[in-house]
């Protein structure tokens, strides 16, 4: 049987493993939104 610590490490590491994956998504994602609508996101973008 899993210890409850071992679970929750478990748990943590398959988390952050997410969270690293999700963040390099939306990365992706506006890369993509910026290389196929270029003027769009110039307009919207404030700087």
């Amino acid at each position: 049987m899993i210890k409850p610590l071992q679970l929750t490490l478990l748990f943590m590491i398959l988390l952050f493993g997410s969270c690293q994956k999700k963040i390099s998504d939306l990365e992706f994602e506006k890369n993509v939104m910026t290389e196929i609508f270029p003027d769009l996101i110039d307009n919207t973008s404030v700087s």
